[in-house]
């Protein structure tokens, strides 16, 4: 369409092209069975045609006609239709989880560089493109845990998602593709890359927040001098929400801390345990306003961890 300023008639912008989609489809749910659609979807440049091959849409007054042909274009041979399938569950993943459209099309990016290895026949498609969602939000700076992954993808385990993370990444390498196998290589996920997403869930204010990242980070580098025990990474952020904020007010309880990282109340006490004997290291002059917030002789206001028997 065109741009017309409505005082002087001046044409602005001519033959202007809106990408997105219009209206949403009524053919399935029409009892006419017409598509009012004009248009098609948006311009898709991972896939051959670009998204806007023709689609036989049905009309129920020609005697099952166009039925027909719809029904004999679905059979034929569509080069690109695994990855139309891989797109939509890649899409419905990052649905569930709440991520934004960016993070969606690095994860379609990502399959469809690692379909062009023509290696993954054989493999199951929800385990790699829950592998490739996984890639796509560390990336983006948005990391989710494989078992928040696996938490919306269907028929596969954080084990086979693990699996197929690393096939990607050496898939990548093999086919000296280094855009975003540089900046997975040797990278481990760290508790501190969870702590923004679990600490704005918990509605903490930003002197907490700025605590709890500094607390973690001390235990996180003590813990690689001295101590040989591996938690995993959200139970370390968990167990950091908990120890910082166990003596102010209005503080999470851990039950609801277990419930937005995702991790079973008994292995954030576990990992509270190897946080309690260093408490005053890791607590101390973390930032002035964090400090006005706690009480006198804090040391001792935090439980002592069970000891097994």
């Amino acid at each position: 369409g065109d741009l017309i300023c409505q005082e002087c008639g001046l044409v602005l912008e001519a033959r202007s092209i809106d990408e997105g989609t219009e209206w949403r489809t009524f053919s399935n749910s029409d009892s006419q069975g017409a598509d009012p659609n004009r248009v098609g979807g948006v311009n898709n440049p991972l896939l051959r045609d670009g998204g806007l091959s023709t689609t036989i849409g049905r009309d129920g007054n020609d005697g099952g006609l166009t039925k027909t042909l719809e029904r004999t274009q679905h059979r034929t041979a569509n080069p690109d239709r695994h990855l139309i399938f891989a797109f939509k569950a890649l899409k419905d993943m990052a649905d569930r989880l709440g991520l934004v459209e960016g993070v969606k099309l690095s994860a379609c990016e990502i399959y469809q560089k690692t379909a062009e290895c023509k290696s993954i026949r054989g493999r199951s498609m929800h385990s790699i493109t829950a592998a490739c969602l996984y890639m796509a939000c560390r990336h983006a700076g948005n990391p989710r845990t494989f078992k928040e992954i696996c938490a919306v993808a269907q028929d596969t385990n954080t084990k086979e998602i693990q699996r197929c993370y690393k096939f990607i990444i050496n898939a990548l390498k093999a086919n000296k593709d280094a855009s975003l196998q540089s900046s997975m290589n040797n990278k481990q996920l760290k508790a501190t890359d969870l702590l923004s997403r679990f600490c704005s869930n918990l509605a903490l204010q930003s002197d907490i927040v700025r605590a709890v990242r500094t607390a973690v980070q001390r235990f996180l580098d003590y813990r690689e001098d001295f101590m040989t025990s591996h938690k995993s990474q959200n139970a370390i952020a968990a167990a950091g929400i908990y120890l910082v904020t166990y003596t102010i007010a209005d503080k999470p309880d851990l039950k609801e801390i277990s419930r937005i990282a995702g991790v079973a109340e008994s292995t954030i006490k576990s990992s509270y345990e190897d946080m309690y004997p260093h408490r005053g290291m890791l607590l101390k002059d973390l930032n002035s306003q964090f400090s006005d917030r706690l009480p006198p002789n804090y040391e001792a206001l935090f439980p002592p961890p069970k000891t097994k028997s």
